[in-house]
């Protein structure tokens, strides 16, 4: 065999001792460089899917707190036998603490946190029972003072330290709720607005909170009384208005996410019918956050 016809014969069948070094490293290379980057994109779709499932499970927490607090909000104002008793009666704010927070006991605070207390007619038989003033609060469950809190539902007035069986945990991971309410101070069938701040204006619904713990409404946003506060057909309310003369509620839930984002920094204010609130300091923290906010006008009042 000549030699042309070996050196082709070796080129067709390879080289027979193998890769050399600077083909393996090379090999290494690349393999390392696809290795890292499919490690990368799975690990950022993992993350991206463990924060989508947490904030699902947020938004669905806190709108099936929404639906509960909906349904029995609509029921006020159902009064068989018009005794007048089933109604809001209590819009002030309470001390989250203890086993018993908003509890029948005086711990009312205005740097508290608001509940909201009424009474309904569960059973539709015109008799106010046991089990029908039912109060919304906020609920330290651990009892480590820090949020995230609870938001509880309780059916029994007056509560006591031992009576957690009261509390039925409606929504986990809450930072902070809202409330505000619309009334109709005259009773005269239409929810009170107030003077258009400019001509031709559109009167907007007087939305007030009890900022001084007294158990009446003040206005907003100033926080002082609502007596003076001129309407938009030009009347002034001369009166103090309290919690039975309420006609619809709006309301805010604040939550959180109950593991932290590393990628996530949350330096947004939000409003929940109060002065706004700043959660996580002045440098943010790392959870994500959903407010969900609702107005409910009460249909039987």
């Amino acid at each position: 065999m000549s030699e042309k016809m070996e050196t082709s014969r070796k080129r067709l069948i390879g080289n027979p001792f193998g890769f050399t070094l600077v083909e393996i490293l090379i090999a290494i290379a690349v393999s390392a460089v696809v290795f890292t980057s499919v490690i990368s994109i799975y690990s950022h779709m993992q993350h991206s899917s463990a924060q989508q499932i947490s904030m699902a499970m947020l938004q669905q927490n806190q709108r099936g707190a929404l639906d509960i607090m909906e349904r029995e909000l609509r029921l006020i104002g159902m009064d068989r036998n018009q005794s007048g008793n089933f109604q809001i009666t209590d819009v002030r704010k309470y001390s989250i603490a203890g086993p018993n927070p908003a509890a029948g006991v005086p711990d009312a605070t205005p740097t508290g946190s608001p509940v909201l207390r009424m009474q309904v007619d569960l059973d539709s038989d015109g008799v106010l029972d046991a089990n029908e003033t039912i109060t919304y609060s906020l609920y330290d469950r651990d009892g480590d003072g820090q949020p995230p809190w609870e938001l509880s539902r309780s059916d029994s007035i007056p509560l006591g330290p031992n009576s957690n069986d009261n509390f039925q945990l409606i929504a986990e991971g809450v930072e902070a709720i809202g409330f505000a309410y619309a009334f109709d101070a005259n009773d005269d069938g239409e929810i009170d607005r107030a003077a258009p701040a400019l001509p031709g204006g559109a009167p907007a619904i007087i939305w007030a909170v009890d900022t001084n713990g007294d158990g009446n409404l003040d206005a907003e946003p100033v926080g002082t009384s609502i007596i003076g506060v001129v309407r938009a057909d030009g009347s002034t309310i001369n009166q103090t208005v309290g919690p039975d003369k309420i006609r619809g509620v709006q309301f805010w839930i604040l939550g959180r996410t109950l593991r932290p984002d590393p990628k996530h920094i949350d330096n947004r204010q939000y409003s929940l019918g109060a002065p706004p609130i700043q959660p996580g300091g002045p440098q943010g923290d790392h959870y994500r956050r959903w407010l969900l906010t609702e107005v409910i006008h009460c249909r039987n009042l």
